[in-house]
């Protein structure tokens, strides 16, 4: 393992103090982009189409795709929303129906996006730069291939700004990130907060959890993610650009 919950200078921020800065961060994260109609064909040849995994899109900071139970889903962390609705609206668009008349499959694809208000780089970050992916029958993910990494998201109806900077408080997050942690990101959705973490391994995330749970909820018995709305997604194709390392901290 390349980092310890007690090594915090293992640790980068986009900011120390994350939401309460409001100049502090101008990521945009297209989240949950959840394709219960497209399978990996389908995300292979849109993929081939705009240069992933080895040339991102501009603008691109991280890129993480997976399964969630038999559906496929899609998360990037963007500089800003303007670059990634342009990119969106000027290149995506045009792949995906491409490639719906290639696989002949359905599917309606809309990015669901948020001004994230705190990323934070897992000690297990750097081991993941550049492209991290599993191949099957092919050289590119697919249903055969085993995952690479796991991820989590969340989302909190009761939760706000306040509530999250005092979970964090209790944790000691993100002065120190749990072993096995690659990447937090959190911020505000219509209906309370979603956070999106990726980590290396299962069983590492289910303890951090469920301290969390402990911690803030004050249930020891059960994790957050079983207690909130969560999605589990096995992730096979991981790519953190070298961008994302450069972003003021």
């Amino acid at each position: 393992m390349t980092g310890s919950a007690n090594t915090p200078a293992n640790t980068k921020t986009a900011a120390d103090t994350g939401p309460r800065d409001s100049g502090a961060m101008s990521l945009a994260g297209a989240f949950a982009l959840y394709h219960k109609d497209a399978d990996w064909d389908f995300y292979n040849f849109v993929a081939d189409r705009i240069g992933l995994p080895g040339k991102p899109p501009d603008g691109m900071l991280a890129h993480f795709s997976g399964e969630t139970g038999r559906h496929l889903e899609v998360i990037d962390l963007w500089t800003d929303l303007t670059t990634m609705e342009g990119y969106f609206t000027d290149f995506l668009a045009a792949a995906i129906t491409d490639a719906i008349a290639i696989v002949e499959r359905r599917a309606d694809i809309e990015p669901k996006h948020q001004v994230t208000a705190r990323v934070v780089l897992g000690p297990c970050a750097r081991d993941f730069e550049g492209v991290t992916e599993s191949t099957g029958a092919t050289d590119r993910p697919g249903r055969d291939s085993a995952p690479v990494a796991v991820g989590y998201v969340v989302q909190d109806a009761n939760t706000n700004e306040a509530r999250y900077m005092a979970g964090c408080d209790l944790m000691g997050f993100p002065a120190q990130t749990p072993d096995g942690m690659i990447l937090h990101v959190a911020g505000e959705v219509d209906h309370g907060w979603l956070f999106f973490d990726a980590w290396t391994d299962e069983a590492l995330a289910n303890a951090w959890y469920r301290r969390l749970a402990g911690n803030v909820l004050g249930d020891t018995t059960h994790a957050v993610t079983e207690l909130l709305n969560t999605r589990k997604v096995d992730l096979k194709r991981v790519v953190l650009g070298p961008r994302l390392f450069d972003q003021p901290r």
